[in-house]
């Protein structure tokens, strides 16, 4: 799932392999041509299990729970754009992970008509 503009695997350290217990994504809507949400929404309807990502630590938190010593653009960016793929998917084999990019590009091919 390479060839999508505003969709990057995350990937792990140095190695700069992904990470495969969840497969984490770095998303630019303005790329891809549609909001994450309506991203997510589209592949769950058809049948793929990607969500938001993880929401990020100083988001909807108390500053008594966190020390920021400058504004965190970064971690507002991982909050607002990440996405997950479910795990379940990458242990079925290669024939389910082809579905799922089968599925992006479906997606991707008719993201002018979903909203975007």
């Amino acid at each position: 799932m390479r060839n999508f503009p505003g969709l990057q695997p995350l990937r792990q350290g140095a190695s700069g392999r992904p990470g495969y217990y969840k497969v984490g994504f770095q998303y630019d809507g303005a790329q891809f041509g549609l909001t994450r949400d309506q991203f997510v929404a589209a592949l769950r309807a058809e049948g793929i299990a990607f969500d938001a990502g993880f929401a990020g630590l100083h988001v909807g938190r108390s500053p008594a729970r966190f020390r920021a010593t400058a504004s965190l653009p970064n971690a507002d960016r991982a909050h607002r754009d990440a996405l997950v793929l479910h795990h379940p998917v990458l242990l079925a084999g290669n024939e389910a992970i082809e579905e799922v990019a089968m599925a992006v590009r479906k997606v991707y091919a008719n993201r002018h008509c979903l909203g975007g």
